[in-house]
């Protein structure tokens, strides 16, 4: 089940030359002896060479291991592709002689590296100088704030050239801000771009989606200021609530009035055209809302706000996140246009931040941008941040002092359940990686990774039974093998799971090896990201929860008349009480009385009957929808209009305080209680006081205190013997 090798370090790496494995491609297959897939990256790397998963025409060698795949070697076979092994690899590094700049750049690599630097900006603010001593006090100055910039701000891109790995996706963007106007105000449409599939034109608001660290906020602010718009943003250090956006939107400039002169002006109804071009400038605003998942709670109703918005605005809005499965943007995708940034590759970060380093005067060894791109997970941002921090210090960085800096920075992210998933399932995530760091899978959420592989092993498709298998008929009989042995590991799981909750919390690495290691051992492969489920166990357990409370309530209800338990309500009498409650309702309005006394006998609720049928099994459940429309409301009328026993009371009539805001709303039948007339003295009954009975009384209300002194003051004035003056008081 472990990725790693089996006698690591047991073979002495040598050292090789410097840039001895520049321009040769490898791909490795299978396990070697003593060095890791993550050796053999970070080796390549190191000395200008390049790795790739799949053989090709432009592979150099195919190195094999252990249990090699059988397609790499047939194709590898077919395309002539050398064939060595772990030892011919470390040949290779031992006996390659160093390559010199100039041989770089004759290659078809450095040439293409050359042409691509030749198209990037120069620095912000950036100027040619002579001399230093001929500088004015204010050049003195600009150089000195330019010398200070972050690297990220003073080799921010300019142009769409200057962007790392989406240039694609920029430009469409720039394409969608471009025709904006057209297309949503002045309700023309936008004709597709030669390659296209989709309408981006005709949204009114895009959303940008991706890992931190892309692009994704540069990218918007560089196409505002390419297409000539001025930009308002908001980000999670504003307040975004359903006011504070609803009062920006209002308050934001030129929304409405400049808008519609835009749109007369385009028909020939402006006259003055210096006032056209005042507002043909004012009018180019974009909305930036960034951070669109990170909403907090202090952001109540922010993003239902922000939807109302886009369904109404006169400008174009760009929104930006980090996650896109966050339960805060699902709603907003709906309307807005999905612009997805994926991770750049190598390459494609190696050329821009070898060209910034060479500007700074860092020289950069091969294999130090691999090392950076893979312990900060592809952030440019962080890349540079790292390099400039370095730079102060050194003006050469090695291969190893790359890989230190990398690890001494590594990012430490949270993935979500669909990434653990992409990487534990696959391939090549799940073989490059140690124990260690497929175990750290599970703690990405303890609670629900072993349910996401439960839900989703069966739909990868296995790489183990086609390394095999020698046929298709043994390759069918590995894949279900495969799929048992996972199945049976998951069942092992649930029993530590049980376990763990017995505060057994330090089996949770066990845990982890039975519920999702070892199970993507045996179902790793191919799994393609929207293949990926959430599980539906838990709607089925929440499912299950609710028809048992609604179980248990009808058992209450019939508790006086069914003296089994709820396994024995459910399997013998709910379906007895489909059959009889529907029934006769199917057949006409004949049946309402019927129904109703059947009811009123065993104390149903007209909810019970609602929920009885679905608490069955087979066509019972569906017997309601063939009631008709106007029978059900006749019942529901009839039902309503008479009143019905109950076999408890809510609140009791006397010796209980009442509490507040519960009233009386069933009253015991008392139809078979006689009623006794008490006999009563006629000297008790004439001398008898009616005040005692009403304090006895719960269900009589007494009188407040001082409304009874307002009341007795009042009488006493009356008859002239109380204190006060009243009318037969003397003056």
């Amino acid at each position: 089940m472990e990725a790693g090798p089996k006698a690591a370090g047991s073979k002495q790496i040598p050292d090789g030359a410097e840039n001895c494995f520049s321009g040769i491609t490898f791909v490795f297959s299978g396990q070697l002896s003593s060095l890791s897939r993550e050796d053999c990256d970070s080796l390549v790397a190191r000395y200008g060479g390049r790795v790739t998963t799949a053989v090709s025409s432009r592979t150099s060698y195919l190195v094999l291991g252990e249990e090699p795949g059988k397609s790499k070697s047939d194709k590898a076979n077919q395309l002539k592709v050398p064939i060595i092994d772990e030892d011919g690899f470390l040949n290779l590094l031992a006996t390659l002689p160093a390559k010199s700049a100039a041989e770089l750049e004759k290659t078809t690599k450095g040439k293409a590296a050359k042409k691509a630097e030749a198209a990037f900006s120069k620095p912000i603010g950036a100027t040619p100088i002579k001399s230093s001593s001929s500088l004015s006090k204010n050049q003195v100055a600009t150089r000195h704030a330019f010398l200070n910039l972050l690297w990220t701000d003073k080799y921010k891109p300019q142009t769409y050239a200057d962007i790392i790995g989406h240039k694609t996706l920029v430009e469409r963007l720039g394409k969608w801000l471009r025709e904006w106007l057209d297309a949503n105000a002045t309700g023309a449409t936008t004709k597709k771009g030669k390659g296209e599939k989709d309408d981006i034109g005709n949204h009114r608001a895009v959303l940008l989606s991706g890992p931190p660290g892309l692009g994704k906020t540069t990218a918007a602010h560089l196409v505002a200021k390419v297409e000539g718009f001025d930009v308002q943003e908001y980000n999670a250090s504003d307040v975004r609530s359903k006011r504070a956006i609803d009062a920006s939107y209002h308050n934001f400039p030129l929304t409405t009035t400049p808008l519609l002169s835009t749109c007369n002006r385009k028909t020939g109804a402006a006259e003055d055209k210096k006032q056209n071009a005042v507002e043909e400038k004012k009018i180019k605003h974009v909305i930036i809302m960034d951070e669109v998942d990170g909403m907090s709670a202090g952001d109540r109703g922010g993003s239902q706000e922000l939807i109302q918005l886009i369904k109404k605005t006169k400008v174009p809005i760009i929104c930006i996140c980090n996650d896109r499965q966050s339960p805060k943007v699902k709603s907003l995708a709906n309307y807005c246009y999905d612009m997805r940034f994926r991770r750049p590759t190598d390459p494609q970060i190696g050329q821009r931040v070898e060209w910034i380093a060479r500007q700074e005067g860092l020289d950069l060894k091969p294999g130090v941008v691999h090392a950076l791109v893979k312990s900060t997970q592809a952030d440019i941002r962080q890349i540079l941040n790292l390099l400039s921090t370095y730079r102060r210090s050194s003006k050469v960085i090695s291969a190893a002092e790359g890989e230190a800096l990398g690890k001494a920075n590594e990012k430490d992210i949270t993935m979500g359940p669909w990434d653990v998933m992409g990487r534990i399932l696959g391939k090549d995530t799940f073989r490059n990686q140690n124990m260690s760091q497929k175990l750290e899978y599970y703690f990405n959420d303890y609670g629900l990774i072993p349910l996401m592989m439960q839900e989703n092993y069966l739909k990868s498709n296995p790489s183990l039974p086609g390394e095999i298998a020698q046929n298709e008929k043994a390759l069918v009989a590995e894949t279900l093998e495969c799929f048992a042995r996972a199945a049976e590991s998951i069942a092992d799981g649930d029993r530590v799971d049980r376990l763990i909750y017995r505060c057994n919390w330090s089996l949770m690495p066990v845990h982890s090896a039975f519920s999702c290691v070892r199970p993507a051992f045996f179902a790793h492969g191919y799994i393609g990201q929207m293949d990926i489920s959430f599980p539906g166990w838990l709607g089925r357990n929440s499912t299950a929860g609710k028809n048992n409370r609604i179980l248990k309530e009808i058992q209450m209800h019939t508790s006086l008349k069914v003296t089994g338990d709820k396994n024995a309500l459910r399997q013998d009498y709910l379906p007895v009480f489909a059959k009889r409650l529907t029934k006769p309702l199917v057949e006409g309005a004949e049946g309402i009385d019927t129904v109703i006394e059947l009811m009123d006998e065993y104390y149903l609720t007209r909810e019970d009957w609602d929920t009885i049928p679905a608490l069955c099994l087979g066509d019972t459940q569906n017997v309601g929808a063939m009631i008709e429309s106007q029978v059900k409301s006749s019942f529901t009328r009839r039902y309503n209009s008479t009143t019905h026993q109950v076999p408890y009371t809510m609140v009791a009539l006397t010796g209980a305080k009442k509490s507040k805001g519960v009233g009386i709303t069933d009253v015991p039948d008392n139809e078979d209680v006689a009623d006794v007339e008490p006999v009563v003295d006629e000297d008790e009954e004439g001398g008898g006081s009616d005040d005692d009975d009403l304090k006895a009384d719960k269900l009589v209300k007494p009188k407040n205190a001082k409304g009874a002194a307002k009341a007795a003051g009042t009488k006493a004035a009356t008859t002239g013997k109380g204190k006060g003056r009243g009318k037969g008081a003397k003056k």
